[in-house]
């Protein structure tokens, strides 16, 4: 006789083997939704949800604390609208469901200023139309920070008041308190984006400076998108400032220069095939008005030396770029974030403005070109690759041709581990004294004293390797510790040398991402040491120190 516990058991095996015999078996729990299959082709946007979430998401249970709680309710004054995130999405209800510009959704909201990370992906589906999810976290908006540093003895202090999502609608303000080694700043700026459906946009700046200052306008209506089909720009500039003139590391020279300038320009683009390339016409006018005196015009001038020239002209421009897109997803690049959009699309970008005789005082000229391109080599190393051309005369005379070539590389031997190899090089033809290349601590070459290196031609290679901790400090930084070297010199055309001559330095450093603050915001600080020291000043201490920020307001 079998037991009752016996029975029930061999019942529900024979019930269950019945079952899967009859094809009636349960299924299995079902996964996350492909996305894929929810954006096939033929479907279509319908409903948008749209969730902000706070600084910290207290959901999640290390962030379901009283401090956080308490930093929430500081913020949530100035927590994002759902509707000021509604307005600056790319999609809209009733456009095909792609997952390409999905993507690029999330890539515009997460580089926005007062938002820290973005998610925007297809959730369910009814027909052919595709509900959107849209999450976005908040970045902590109000900022009261005082800064010092130094940056290879060159000390930097700074004071700042700003709030980059007032009532949570994304306007910034700020003032800010700078001294560093060429002028001290005070700021006042306003960033407003998308004042409209049509992502209109202003930007202004006030600035009085010690030797100075400049007062900037912008009215903007920017491609945002990849399908943009067309934008516009009017702005106004006017600043005066005094320019210094270095050599090896000592000011030899100074000159103040006076500019006003005024642009009104029109792009449109051409329509573009999902996944195809982007191309985009520009025109308009510009006005320029510069000129440059030298503030001790009794002090024997240094010989040699390019003076720079004066301009006063109308110009008429015209332009385009080509761009073959090209994003991807990585993280522990340059920052300790969930994910860094790393840019990989080839971009050429051309402008030419010319002169219009019958209302300038001078004839002027400028061309600028730029092409840049991305390459994953394998699943773990990436080159960027940039190139640059700027010819530019006033009043017949050609001046600041400039050349310049970047490559970096990225290897991701584990992935808290970064290697970073750049080499960048810089050719000036005709380069006046104030636009003199300069190369130190603060440019780049971190064993060595700020700008201690000057001329119209200048490289520099930098190999760092980066190490992110896992650990997320207060849920508020990450660190990384880093190991460089550099290798580089600014010199003269006149002056003859050889590739022995570049000076070579090595050290450490840290890097600090601020998780909480927007486009991998963080501060980074170096000890470097020259590895040559022939030539420098005997009273210059050894090592040199380097503290800067990622990101500014």
């Amino acid at each position: 006789m079998i037991r009752r516990p016996l029975a029930g058991l061999a019942a529900c095996v024979l019930a269950a083997a019945a079952a899967l015999a009859a094809g009636e078996a349960d299924p299995p729990p079902a996964g996350p939704p492909d996305p894929a299959a929810l954006c096939a082709p033929g479907t279509v946007i319908g409903a948008i949800d749209i969730e902000t979430v706070n600084v910290f998401d207290t959901s999640i249970p290390a962030e379901n604390k009283g401090i956080y709680r308490a930093a929430n309710w500081v913020h949530s004054l100035n927590l994002t609208r759902a509707s000021r995130v509604r307005s600056l999405l790319i999609v809209r209800p009733g456009e095909p469901c792609d997952l390409d510009r999905l993507a690029e959704a999330e890539r515009e909201l997460r580089n926005l200023p007062f938002l820290a990370d973005a998610w925007v992906e297809p959730i369910a589906r009814e027909g052919n139309e595709v509900r959107i999810k849209v999450r976005v976290r908040d970045s902590w908006s109000t900022r009261i920070g005082i800064s010092a540093g130094v940056a290879g003895g060159s000390e930097r202090a700074s004071f700042r008041i700003v709030e980059r999502n007032l009532l949570g609608t994304g306007v910034g303000l700020g003032w800010r308190y700078q001294k560093d080694i060429d002028r001290t700043l005070r700021t006042f700026e306003l960033y407003a984006p998308s004042l409209t459906r049509q992502r209109w946009q202003v930007d202004a700046l006030y600035s009085d400076n010690s030797d100075g200052f400049q007062r900037t306008l912008a009215v903007t209506r920017p491609f945002y998108s990849l399908d943009t089909p067309w934008n516009t720009l009017v702005s106004a500039d006017r600043r005066e400032l005094e320019q210094k003139v270095y050599d090896f590391g000592q000011e030899i020279d100074l000159w103040r220069r006076n500019y006003e300038g005024s642009r009104a320009t029109f792009g449109w683009a051409r329509p573009r095939a999902p996944g195809r390339s982007v191309l985009r016409w520009y025109g308009g006018v510009r006005r320029l008005h510069e000129t440059w005196e030298r503030v001790n015009p009794e002090k024997p001038p240094p010989v040699p030396e390019t003076v720079p020239p004066d301009a006063d002209a109308w110009l008429a421009g015209v332009g385009f770029e080509w761009i073959a897109p090209r994003f991807v997803k990585t993280a522990f690049l340059d920052s300790g974030r969930r994910v860094e959009d790393l840019d990989l699309s080839t971009r050429v970008v051309v402008t030419v403005d010319r002169s219009i005789a019958s209302l300038s005082e001078q004839r002027a000229f400028q061309l600028e070109a730029t092409a840049s391109t991305g390459h994953t080599l394998d699943e773990s190393s990436t080159l960027l690759l940039q190139a640059s051309q700027l010819v530019r005369m006033s009043g017949g005379d050609w001046y600041d041709t400039i050349t310049t070539l970047n490559a970096a590389y990225y290897l991701k031997p584990h992935p808290l581990h970064t290697t970073y190899i750049s080499l960048a090089g810089a050719r000036g033809v005709d380069l006046p004294s104030t636009s003199q290349f300069l190369l130190g601590a603060d440019t780049g070459l971190r064993g060595y004293a700020a700008r201690q290196f000057d001329g119209d031609r200048t490289v520099l290679l930098q190999a760092e390797h980066r190490v992110f901790l896992s650990r997320e400090w207060l849920r508020l930084v990450r660190l990384a510790f880093v190991g460089f070297v550099d290798v580089g010199l600014a010199w003269d055309s006149r002056d003859e040398v050889s590739w022995s001559e570049l000076r070579p330095d090595a050290g450490v450093g840290v890097r600090i991402s601020l998780l909480r603050g927007t486009r991998g915001a963080g501060l980074a600080a170096y000890a470097g040491y020259p590895l040559d020291r022939d030539g420098l000043p005997e009273d210059e201490d050894g090592w040199q120190f380097t503290v800067f920020t990622f990101t500014g307001f």
